[in-house]
């Protein structure tokens, strides 16, 4: 699971959210009462939810691997590489820049390497980043969706907590489409083609 740092911009977030369930603010995640226990609770949880519902653009990141020792494999994979903490999720894995296939076992990718050298392992990967770090759009969305996963433990409102979950819905949409444009159509990438022709492999 991710980490978040409980920063300023956290609470305005969180504060945010509750605007929208006509709750009082809160000044720390800590604080002694059954508002902020539940944003504890929810936030991160709420968040990782929203970071992986879309390959957005502000939260993808080329990570690198550590391998782990000690993970019985399955068959058809050759080493296992820890996944950050950070990391939300993992869409796509390279060993010596050359994509391979791979899969997510606990908190390690697995990857297909029958080779002898041991390779550099990076993932393209959805990176869970604090709230100064969001555009507009994935704000815009995210406040309603957190204050949808609030309503029902904080003001147990059904019909709000449904009115709100319908709302970032919307926005979701909304925010996909203004991210897609922010992007020029992919292009197949040929290198890692070239450079297996190079080694003999394909």
């Amino acid at each position: 699971m991710a980490i978040l740092s409980v920063s300023n911009s956290t609470i305005k977030v969180m504060n945010a959210a509750l605007a929208e369930l006509g709750v009082p603010p809160i000044s720390n995640f800590t604080d002694n009462s059954m508002t902020a226990r539940t944003g504890n609770a929810k936030f991160l949880d709420t968040l990782e939810g929203a970071i992986t519902a879309y390959r957005w653009r502000f939260a993808q990141q080329v990570v690198t691997l550590q391998q782990s020792g000690g993970v019985q494999l399955p068959p058809d994979f050759h080493s296992a590489w820890r996944i950050p903490r950070e990391a939300a999720a993992v869409h796509v894995a390279y060993a010596d820049d050359l994509r391979v296939r791979w899969d997510v076992m606990g908190e390690d990718v697995l990857i297909a390497w029958p080779y002898a050298k041991t390779p550099a392992v990076t993932v393209e990967a959805s990176v869970v980043k604090p709230p100064e770090g969001w555009p507009g759009h994935f704000r815009r969305y995210f406040i309603p969706l957190l204050a949808a996963e609030l309503a029902m433990p904080i003001t147990q409102d059904e019909g709000l907590a449904a009115g709100l979950l319908q709302l970032a819905e919307q926005r979701f949409e909304l925010a996909k489409s203004r991210d897609a444009q922010g992007r020029s159509p992919r292009r197949i990438d040929t290198s890692a083609f070239l450079k297996a022709r190079r080694r003999g492999r394909y």
